[in-house]
């Protein structure tokens, strides 16, 4: 068995971190519709204890993911039907799981060289969205976040 060091956590470390991530984003998203459009009380209370040096060590990932549970709840809630300011990005299920995905194989997924079948994803979703709204054969263009 290989042995493993804290930034290479073990199979069953890492399933569970997912686990418990998913969990939480599946909770997160299932509130948007009774969310706030925007929430910014008590903020300072969770911003203030983050001021401190670099830690000597880490910290277990379920005290992390309470953190940002907790910082997750506060700001603009871009996703929620309440929302009619900006042109939001993310905040999608699916999309936050193919950033875990892209980010998980450390590609280049916008770049062909390295990662040449991703990069033939991205470019194929752009001709379909090209299509879509009649351009022309030549037009191109790359996916991003936000509007």
């Amino acid at each position: 068995m290989q042995e493993t060091t804290p930034l290479e956590p073990s199979g069953a470390q890492m399933r569970a971190m997912a686990d418990a991530a998913t969990d939480f984003l599946v909770a997160f998203i299932g509130r948007h519709t009774e969310a706030p459009a925007s929430d910014d009380t008590g903020v300072s209370s969770l911003t203030e204890p983050l001021r401190v040096d670099a830690p000597e060590e880490g910290r277990p990932f379920e005290e992390l993911l309470s953190l940002f549970a907790d910082g997750a709840a506060k700001g603009h809630n871009t996703a929620g039907p309440g929302w009619l300011a900006y042109v939001p990005g993310g905040g999608l299920f699916s999309a936050a799981v193919a950033d875990f995905l892209a980010c998980g194989v450390n590609r280049f997924v916008g770049v062909w060289e390295p990662a040449p079948v991703l990069a033939q994803i991205e470019a194929t979703a752009v001709r379909w969205l090209c299509d879509l709204f009649g351009y022309p054969s030549n037009s191109r263009g790359i996916l991003t976040s936000g509007g």
